[in-house]
């Protein structure tokens, strides 16, 4: 607001209004453009000019129209901050751009979904779509579409521009209105402080004559000029500045003033005042012809986004600049852990600033945390408990909450464990049900997330897992992928729980030329099955599953979950109607009723949350599950026929081996997951070496990790590939089964041994040992003798 004030209703009244072409016959309205005025207040006769004549003279048709309340009444003058009437996008039912070219980057398409769905933030999306080459059609008409290095996308729905801005009650709505607004400032250059403020956070530049005046802004690609240049003047501490004539002296009054520096700082802006970075770093400098002054606060703050770090408040503008600032809600959360408090109307959910060591700092662009959820308008943080509690009744969906987290900066509050135990925003904190650690197996690794998620890291690394084994693995464990700002993988989530990696994955299926971005594309992609077969639709389902989708085919109908959302469409080619039960599940096909034994095994070694995948396509093609008390699948009826999971008369599980370790007997592959719950300082070179006294021939990859066994001449997948090592003295090298053998070979030639330490190592590990005279001079592997001596 321009101003805010309670007086007297008598106190105020306008006896005289002089302007430069002579004398005013009424009392001073709105649209007055005197430059005197003589007034009574408080039986003193005083006489005020230039902007504060037009003060006055808005304050007296304020109290003209103002009812009073007793000796007092409370009067609102000036500008109200920009208000967008578009209707929100529910964020359950986003909106999805439909693939693009290779000449369209990713994070484009990223940015533009970003534009569609969030229109309450749709300034700084707008700003850097055309920094980085977008070219919009006219804005003050409906948008349909933007061009991007010479491809026109075309948006799904088009979405009009439109931000009313209140100007002692005259409404302008830009852009359509930007030359009304000009011609109002112009005659009225006592709002233009604080309409260039309004116009700055909605991403407006502006230019300067040869003079140094405003002749010109632009707004949403629109370029307005003034009739005229636009000088100003402004009151700092009790004294008049006139611009551009006193900047140089102004800046100079507010180098240790930065409360008195922030109220002016758009306008300097747009005078041509350049606000950069000094060169020690976190303090502000003004720099303007060819001079520069040092602006700092007290205790400038630092906050870090992704890998980088940046000082507050000089860098607050530089960062809704660049890609970081596109994540309006990851900002909001590191000024929040950064203890640094947030200005927002309560009602709108507009964010008018930050305090920083005492001193407020108008935010630089126009941001709201209207939310649209499940059909129903929400305002973060004013509502943050009724979402929480709405939240829980859906079982915490993790869409949702990395929208609250990424777009309106709800911060979740962790334990030890790093589980999520309330969502907070401000001072604001409501409690949320933690969530028992999710264990996550992987190249023979437990986990324990979100608790040791920085080991996800290790295991890419060291390369011990693919980043498209992860994938799978995360999926069935239920984690979803949330894509960042560029388009690409880089935050994991399941449930409140966010864990942001330390590194982005490209999740991206081709075809027929067009880039389809997974998660957000799977929709579009799902409509492209049903127009494929043969080859191109194994060539795509092939694509889709090494992603950890999870696909399930009977007849035509086609059923694909993935990211916790299900998608069902219908095949139009023959060949796929053709088709029985198949299900596309962690980089396997299984046939049912053929495979139904070993696709249960298959889950029930992933654990619950796969169990429940399976049991969601079944149940999507019409067939009927039954469980046991414990949760596992024991049957199926589907086409009226029923299938038993478990074997009957104590016959071998099909698909199983029955293997003896530590006197205790197991179903291999389908219970080696429960080993290491089971058994202290359990290692799968334990399992290695009872398969192998059994007879089995054990299977490896390039990376030596053990993927598979043959036995009686059938072949069992493991469900987790693992690896076996030994080391054999204090340097703690590791030599790995059988890759590293020969070097091992090598490393026992030389220097003297404890052989029988030594024997005892090797022998854990599945090898052979042939000694002589207590000394080890060969041993062997699979059949591959290694000579030591």
């Amino acid at each position: 607001m321009r101003f805010l004030s309670v007086l007297p209703v008598a106190a105020l009244f306008v006896v005289w209004a002089g302007t430069k072409t002579g004398f005013c016959v009424t009392l001073c309205p709105s649209h007055c453009s005197a430059t005197r005025v003589i007034y009574v207040n408080n039986n003193v006769v005083t006489t005020e000019e230039g902007p504060r004549a037009k003060a006055v003279a808005e304050i007296t048709l304020a109290l003209q129209k103002a009812k009073p309340n007793g000796k007092k009444t409370k009067i609102k003058i000036g500008l109200k901050p920009p208000y967008s009437e578009v209707a929100l996008e529910d964020v359950d039912h986003p909106v999805v751009v439909p693939p693009t070219p290779s000449t369209v980057a990713p994070e484009t398409r990223a940015a533009i979904e970003l534009l569609l769905n969030f229109p309450n933030h749709r300034p700084t999306i707008f700003v850097y779509l055309v920094k980085i080459g977008a070219k919009f059609p006219d804005t003050t008409q409906p948008i349909t579409g933007v061009t991007v290095n010479g491809t026109f996308v075309k948006f799904p729905k088009p979405f009009k521009l439109s931000y009313t801005i209140n100007v002692n009650d005259k409404k302008f709505d830009l852009p359509r209105d930007s030359k009304q607004l000009a011609v109002y400032v112009q005659t009225h250059q006592h709002v233009l402080t604080v309409t260039v403020q309004i116009l700055h956070q909605l991403g407006a530049e502006f230019n300067v004559d040869g003079g140094g005046k405003i002749s010109s802004f632009v707004i949403f690609g629109k370029t307005q000029k003034f009739s005229n240049p636009v000088g100003n003047s402004v009151f700092v501490q009790g004294k008049m500045y006139y611009l551009p004539k006193d900047i140089k002296v102004l800046l100079k009054t507010l180098r240790n003033n930065p409360a008195e520096f922030f109220k002016v700082k758009f306008l300097l802006i747009a005078y041509g005042v350049r606000i950069t970075k000094s060169s020690g770093g976190s303090v502000m400098r003004a720099v303007y012809g060819g001079d520069s002054y040092d602006i700092s606060v007290k205790k400038p703050v630092r906050i870090t986004l992704g890998e980088k770090s940046y000082d507050i408040p000089a860098d607050l503008e530089a960062i809704f600049r660049s890609p970081e600032g596109l994540q309006v809600g990851v900002v909001l959360q590191a000024l929040q852990r950064a203890n640094v408090p947030l200005n927002i109307d309560k009602n709108t959910g507009s964010v008018t600033g930050i305090v920083v060591s005492g001193v407020f700092v108008p935010f630089p662009v126009t941001v709201d945390l209207r939310l649209k959820l499940y059909g129903k308008q929400y305002v973060i943080p004013r509502d943050l408990g009724k979402i929480v509690a709405l939240l829980e009744k859906k079982n915490m969906p993790s869409l949702v909450l990395s929208i609250l987290y990424t777009r309106y900066g709800v911060v979740p509050v962790l334990n030890a464990d790093n589980v999520v135990v309330a969502l907070s925003f401000g001072k604001m904190r409501f409690p949320v049900k933690a969530r028992p650690l999710t264990v996550l197996m992987i190249a023979g690794v437990k986990l324990l997330l979100p608790r040791d998620a920085d080991k996800i890291y290790d295991l890419l690394s060291t390369k011990k897992v693919s980043p498209m084994q992860l994938l799978q693995a995360l999926q069935l464990v239920g984690y979803t992928f949330v894509p960042g700002p560029d388009g690409k993988l880089s935050i994991i989530q399941k449930g409140a729980e966010q864990i942001q990696l330390n590194f982005s994955l490209d999740m991206y299926v081709k075809y027929n030329d067009k880039i389809y971005l997974m998660p957000n594309d799977l929709p579009l992609l799902v409509d492209v099955i049903t127009k494929l077969s043969g080859p191109h639709l194994t060539s795509v389902m092939d694509s889709l599953n090494q992603y950890g989708v999870v696909i399930a085919i009977k007849g035509a109908k086609v059923v694909v979950l993935f990211n916790g959302i299900k998608y069902e469409t219908e095949l139009k080619s023959s060949q796929g109607a053709n088709m029985g039960l198949v299900v596309h599940m962690g980089n396997k096909t299984f046939s049912i009723p053929k495979n139904l034994k070993a696709i249960v095994s298959y889950v029930n070694g992933k654990g619950a949350t796969a169990i429940q995948l399976l049991v969601q396509l079944f149940k999507a093609h019409g067939v009927k599950v039954n469980r046991s008390s414990k949760g596992l699948i024991i049957s199926i009826v589907m086409d009226g026929k029923t299938y038993e999971v478990s074997g009957q008369g104590g016959n071998e599980p099909d698909g199983q081996v029955r293997v003896t370790i530590r006197g205790r007997k197991f179903w291999i592959p389908k219970e080696m997951n429960r080993l290491k719950d089971l058994f202290t300082n359990f290692h799968y070179a334990e399992l290695l070496v009872a398969l192998i006294r059994m007879g089995a021939r054990m299977l490896w990859d390039d990376a030596s990790y053990f993927y598979a066994f043959r036995y009686k001449g059938r072949m069992y997948h493991f469900t987790t590939k693992f690896p076996v090592a030994v080391k054999v003295d204090r340097t703690g090298v590791k030599y790995r089964v059988p890759l590293d053998l020969e070097t091992l070979a090598k490393t026992l030639s030389k220097g003297r041994w404890v052989w029988h330490d030594v024997i005892r190592t090797l022998t854990a590990a599945g090898l052979t040992v042939t000694e002589v005279n207590d000394e080890i001079k060969s041993f062997s592997f699979q059949g591959k003798t290694y000579k030591v001596r």
